[in-house]
């Protein structure tokens, strides 16, 4: 006798993201209105810096100036400290607040 098969469930569930898990930035110094260039999540922040993820296929630079916005704030210049290989295709980059 043949069992009837379970309806599997709903894998994914929608949800909007928040404002504060992920960072706009823009590449280089403000030249006018701000124009988002990438998305990355933010692991950590802190009053002097603050650690996002991005694909690898994102290209920094130590030492590169670029201007982020983190919680829907205004644009705030930062400098590129250091950069960490995660796994997945993913990159750690440390930035310093220059304000």
């Amino acid at each position: 006798m043949a069992t009837a098969r379970k309806k599997p469930g709903r894998f994914n569930v929608r949800f909007p993201s928040s404002p504060t898990v992920y960072a706009q930035i823009q590449f280089g110094k403000s030249s006018g209105d701000f124009q988002c260039e990438a998305i990355a999540l933010i692991v950590d922040e802190s009053r002097t810096g603050c650690k996002l993820v991005f694909p690898t296929s994102v290209h920094l630079t130590a030492d590169q100036t670029c201007q982020v916005i983190l919680s829907g704030n205004t644009p705030r210049p930062v400098t590129v400290k250091w950069q960490k290989k995660l796994e997945f295709n993913l990159t750690a980059v440390g930035f310093q607040y220059e304000d």
